[in-house]
């Protein structure tokens, strides 16, 4: 009997505790990402979804803001999944290299932009938690996390670029090969 008593205490305090992460969540979390979407969504408003689709296009034509600083806007203002949604704006032997430099900025960003992928942030915190256990303030490591996740998505990005060059010109040397 006491083993059931035990087993059934373990299966209630699973979801105490889930009870618990919610609400530290909702008192935590919530109210800083709506007041963020709320200002972010303003601006786009204000500013108006034209000016920001020209100012896009304009940005996708160097390399080194297509692959570092695109993506990151893209996360801040659309948040996952609708950041893919920006590869419109690009070129088709831009778009791979794009998304692999947007993939890799989801998950940097977060501890200063929690909004982008609020699924993910356990993730993150899980990093962070030992320096806050430690009484550190992490936003050090926030601001190291996203540059470090900033040039990593730039290397990515441009090395995917090349990739795709290169199998391009290897497709085309080939089909004229064939052609002959």
């Amino acid at each position: 009997m006491d083993a059931l008593s035990k087993a059934v205490e373990a299966f209630t305090n699973i979801f105490t505790t889930g009870g618990n992460t919610f609400v530290g969540l909702v008192t935590g979390i919530l109210p800083p990402v709506i007041v963020l979407l709320t200002m972010i969504n303003t601006i786009l408003k204000l500013v108006g979804e034209d000016r920001v689709n020209r100012f896009l296009q304009v940005l996708t034509k160097w390399a080194v803001i297509r692959y570092s600083i695109m993506p990151l806007l893209a996360n801040i203002l659309l948040t996952v999944p609708m950041e893919f949604a920006a590869g419109r704006f690009l070129k088709e032997e831009h778009k791979t290299p794009f998304y692999d430099a947007q993939v890799c900025l989801n998950h940097p960003p977060l501890l200063i932009f929690p909004h982008i992928h609020p699924s993910e942030i356990m993730i993150v915190m899980g990093i962070a938690q030992p320096i806050i256990d430690l009484g550190y303030s992490i936003t050090p490591l926030a601001v190291r996390y996203f540059l470090a996740g900033l040039v990593v998505a730039l290397i990515r990005g441009l090395t995917t670029d090349w990739m795709y060059r290169f199998m391009q010109r290897r497709k085309m040397v080939e089909a004229t090969a064939t052609a002959q």
